[in-house]
């Protein structure tokens, strides 16, 4: 899964007008009363809406997500037998990450080699890491974590203030790219993705009108430009 197809897929399914299921806010079960919807659930609950977004939906997204096609042919009668090991697996909260999606390897390693040896088969590779901030002021910090993490996809979702968004989202963007480049973690010529998704937040001006969609719209960093790129929404 590359950034893009991640941004299409978070957007797909976070349509503020599904109502929300007992099942995706496990821990306050009672707000899913057949009634209130995703827009509802972030605008009054801001911690419930990160378990439904964490534990929920990108769960959801990152287990669909095959593992590398290399992985496949060069295992493929141990992955027939184990057909659970060909898409990633989702993970909360290791590394303190939200959430992170890895791909099984430890059946290229011989079982007998590693008992002899004293050890179990631990081999696993890191595809995705996810983190998700409510706060408006503080996903920078999530960014600067991820650029410290080796990962194919990093991605942070945060958001800005609903009458801020053109020149806002492009500001921040901006100031965030600047800083992390000082950074001895960030690679120039790392071949990773990093994806920050931004939404709407409550407006600046108490006079705004209230917003009625997330709006999230995907920028993509890139490594030539040496700047975050929107990503234009497929049709």
């Amino acid at each position: 899964m590359n950034a893009k197809e991640f941004y299409e897929a978070f957007v797909n399914a976070t349509n503020e007008q599904t109502i929300v299921r007992k099942e995706q806010i496990e821990s306050t079960p009672d707000l899913a009363d057949g009634k209130n919807t995703y827009l509802d659930i972030y605008r009054n609950h801001e911690a419930v809406y990160t378990e439904l977004i964490n534990k929920n939906i990108i769960h959801n997204i990152i287990k669909e997500v095959e593992v590398d096609e290399d992985i496949i042919s060069e295992n493929a009668e141990y992955l027939s037998e184990h057909p659970e090991y060909k898409k990633l697996v989702p993970q909360h909260e290791y590394f303190r990450i939200d959430c992170t999606g890895y791909q099984h390897r430890f059946f290229e390693i011989d079982a007998d080699a590693a008992k002899s040896i004293g050890l179990n088969r631990h081999f696993w590779e890191l595809k995705i890491a996810v983190e998700h901030e409510n706060n408006k002021h503080d996903w920078m910090d999530e960014v600067i974590k991820l650029v410290h993490v080796r990962c194919p996809l990093k991605v942070v979702i945060g958001y800005n203030y609903y009458d801020q968004r053109e020149d806002g989202d492009i500001s921040k963007l901006k100031f965030v790219s600047d800083w992390m480049q000082k950074l001895a973690a960030f690679d120039k010529n790392a071949k990773e993705e990093i994806l920050v998704i931004i939404g709407n937040g409550a407006p600046a001006s108490k006079n705004y009108p209230a917003y009625q969609t997330f709006d999230y719209r995907g920028y993509i960093f890139n490594y030539h430009a040496m700047e975050f790129k929107l990503i234009k929404k497929a049709m």
